[in-house]
């Protein structure tokens, strides 16, 4: 693949860059040979590329397409793009905010397959629709998915667990279910799906200061080792609240995991390493706590109404909000034919749709964060805050598909993983 697309590139870059307008075919160049085009020692294009009286244009289904333009990349030479041994994506190509499906149009390659990536999907790590995902999956459940998230689905994921976590879910009894059952519904009495003043001010005035204060925002996420769901990296992002999302907090650290992924019950498995993310910031620099903060996860988009980010939200006594990147069937809510139909019509960024129950409640919001990412994403309300001002924040610190907070921590807790880091980072912006 990787070979395929590298002669692409080269190809398409000399065209651009040797031709220019005139981007000719290479049999039929003007004052330029193969040899000179390609860089080649005696090889003639035909030769090296296998044709037969085929140009390159054809070979490579170009028409006339730079490399900046088939790519959807800025100031991006082959050599550059594709001559390095990195491979996760942001680090492999050097690009601080493309997704690997914007930058390679690529609709079935797993991730681990196409990056060599740890734990991380094809879906979660290219922003794919399931149905793209499964093909190169082989998945055999109905979601088609392999995220170990209730932000997917209710089914069992279909990795097999190590024995770490086989022996933790050994120890998830129905005893143990009922009292998560029992905590969560002495929980969601607490639940508050109103704004609070501060929330209500930064949005009716100054988006990016309440009586002169600068507003931050939070992202909270939890990446995985592959083959092994006990020890984890966790990761909380504060951004400054402006066209700029300027990081200004952000602490990874590895964990380990004290209870196994249960669909539905997914907070009991990592809110509090969260929690402990939130009590450092404190202590390192309280001047940066967060207003609100985002969780990759669910809200109240969920089968009882109370995901992770409403989990996270009550313990903590703060605004939250869930952004999911596949959505949860529940409640009547299904990524079904009609699902997709309506995501078709959301055209530009700022464009959204109503997620409601079979009981005509609404659950949640399906977004179109930017112009140049098709896919949305989907909002859920977590605690003290609303379903409209979720939508308005997620979109003043959108410059790509995910909210700047929740997409560096999560590409940077990944990052992390694949340097195989051990000691906590911690970065705290200076004034």
């Amino acid at each position: 693949m990787e070979t395929e697309i590298c002669g692409l590139l080269k190809l398409a870059a000399s065209a651009s860059c040797r031709q220019g307008p005139e981007s000719k075919n290479c049999d039929n160049l003007d004052s330029q040979s193969c040899e000179h085009l390609h860089n080649l020692d005696s090889q003639s294009c035909e030769h090296h590329h296998n044709l037969n009286s085929q140009s390159c244009e054809h070979h490579h289904n170009l028409d006339s397409q730079s490399c900046e333009t088939h790519h959807n990349l800025d100031s991006k030479s082959c050599e550059t793009h594709h001559n390095l041994d990195s491979k996760s994506c942001e680090p492999h190509h050097n690009l601080d905010s493309q997704s690997c499906e914007h930058c390679h149009n690529l609709d079935s390659k797993s991730c681990e397959t196409h990056h060599n990536l740890d734990s991380k999907s094809c879906e979660h790590h290219h922003n794919l629709d399931r149905e793209s995902c499964e093909p190169d999956q082989n998945h055999s459940h109905s979601c088609g998915c392999s995220c170990r998230s209730d932000q997917c689905c209710e089914c069992t994921s279909c990795i097999p667990p190590s024995p770490s976590e086989t022996l933790l879910e050994d120890q998830v009894t129905e005893e143990v279910i009922q009292n998560w059952e029992r905590e969560q519904s002495e929980y969601r009495e607490k639940l508050v799906t109103e704004d609070t003043e501060d929330i209500m001010s930064w949005l009716s005035e100054n988006p990016e200061s309440k009586d002169g204060k600068e507003l931050y925002v939070g992202g909270a996420d939890i990446s995985f080792i592959k083959g092994n769901s006990v020890d984890a990296c966790s990761c909380l992002t504060i951004v400054r609240a402006s066209s700029d999302c300027r990081v200004v907090y952000q602490r990874i650290e590895m964990i380990q995991l004290t209870h196994p992924y249960v669909p539905g019950y997914l907070a009991f498995r990592e809110v509090q390493p969260l929690v402990d993310l939130y009590n450092q910031l404190r202590v390192a620099a309280p001047q940066y706590l967060p207003d609100v903060i985002m969780v990759d996860g669910n809200g109240i988009l969920h089968p009882r109404g109370f995901g992770l980010a409403c989990h996270l939200g009550v313990v903590l006594g703060m605004s939250t909000l869930g952004v999911a990147k596949t959505l949860i069937t529940t409640q009547g809510i299904h990524d079904d034919q009609d699902h997709k139909l309506k995501k078709q019509t959301l055209k530009q960024a700022g464009d959204f749709f109503d997620l409601v129950s079979d009981r005509g409640a609404v659950l949640g919001r399906c977004v179109r964060t930017c112009d140049k990412a098709p896919n949305p994403i989907y909002i859920s309300v977590g605690h003290n805050i609303t379903l409209e001002s979720a939508t308005q924040i997620c979109l003043r610190c959108s410059k790509y598909r995910i909210p700047e907070p929740v997409r560096k921590a999560d590409i940077d807790s990944r990052e992390f993983i694949r340097q195989n880091k051990v000691e906590p980072y911690e970065f705290i912006a200076k004034g």
